[in-house]
């Protein structure tokens, strides 16, 4: 199931932890979630954070149903924010079976006797705010609601919350390599942070590259100045009822973020990027449609192809040409497919 990996380093980590990560993964999965319901993951959050029983968390939510947790008392935070909700329709929890086989996770609908989507965009970020919550002394994470319809609860979000923060990292794409640093136009971070940060990213497999939106771009558009960026975390076919999380590639992800923060993170440090004045917005936040901030007729060049078959590399969705980014966009995963362009 690893065509579309390009390269990915060995996880070198004790079956001890590596199996403690597991269960929190298949705790995560077992949660379903999508766009308009999402007060079972809203629940678990909660839940599991109490569990901690750690009286340096303190834990809040907003109007929208956005999650803010702070761990700790410092100047700065390093930060790391996910979205709760899925593309995929909740089936009963009696016919919704989640497996792995040690090496992916899936999940079927015995109701129908076949797969159906495990919701790794983004409870693959989800874990990954969980896992390093727990592990650092100093952090903040965010769950933002409906970002599947077009960034609902980010572009609503209590920026009152970020105004501490040095950084803020996401774990929301497909596949494994990718660090995206450039959205519909709007820079990430620049080259002193992204200097900070290369060995780590070297030590992962890392690249540089451009992507689809997600919250990291709203909360640039709502003014936050400093560097920023999405990762790929494991997570393939998203949007699909073939959806599947490759176990390694996510906590590798989350491991990268742990060192990140060991190199880019200091108390009273804040990686500032100052960003352009941002007014071409491409969606109505709470009125989603791709129209709203995708034109196919604005960005398909003449001199590439227009592709309007079912041949994503992950989904098998639609594809057209964007030549903002020199690559096909695919209408499935809502992103882009660069192993199409």
């Amino acid at each position: 199931m690893k065509e579309y990996t390009q390269n990915v380093p060995n996880l070198e980590i004790s079956e001890e932890e590596r199996n403690g990560s597991i269960e929190l993964m298949s705790a995560i999965f077992n949660v379903q979630s999508t766009s308009g319901d999402m007060k079972a993951m809203r629940s678990f959050i909660y839940h599991f954070i109490a569990n901690l029983v750690d009286d340096r968390i303190h834990i809040e939510s907003d109007d929208s149903g956005n999650i803010y947790v702070t761990k700790g008392r410092a100047d700065t935070y390093p930060c790391i924010v996910s979205h709760i909700d899925t593309v995929h329709d909740i089936i009963p929890d009696e016919d919704y079976l989640v497996l792995n086989n040690g090496l992916e996770f899936f999940a079927i609908d015995l109701a129908l006797k076949r797969p159906t989507g495990i919701g790794g965009d983004d409870n693959n970020g989800i874990y990954c705010c969980l896992d390093n919550l727990v592990r650092e002394d100093n952090i903040k994470v965010a769950f933002f609601v409906d970002e599947e319809i077009g960034c609902v609860g980010s572009s609503a979000c209590d920026m009152e919350f970020f105004k501490d923060v040095s950084f803020v990292l996401q774990a929301d794409r497909q596949g494994y390599n990718d660090v995206v640093n450039n959205i519909s136009g709007t820079k990430m971070f620049g080259s002193d942070f992204l200097e900070v940060i290369s060995d780590d990213l070297d030590n992962y497999s890392r690249l540089v590259t451009s992507g689809g939106m997600t919250d990291v771009m709203q909360l640039a558009h709502n003014g936050l100045e400093v560097a920023m960026a999405n990762f790929s975390c494991g997570y393939y076919k998203p949007h699909s009822d073939n959806e599947y999380v490759i176990i390694d590639e996510l906590i590798l992800t989350s491991l990268l973020f742990r060192d990140i923060i060991k190199s880019a993170y200091s108390d009273g440090l804040v990686n500032e990027y100052f960003r352009e004045p941002y007014t071409d917005y491409f969606f109505n936040a709470g009125d989603y449609k791709i129209s709203d901030w995708y034109s196919p007729s604005e960005t398909v060049k003449t001199d590439k192809p227009m592709q309007t078959k079912s041949d994503c590399s992950y989904c098998g969705g639609e594809l057209e040409y964007d030549s903002t980014t020199d690559a096909y966009y695919c209408f499935g995963c809502l992103d882009y497919d660069y192993m199409n362009s």
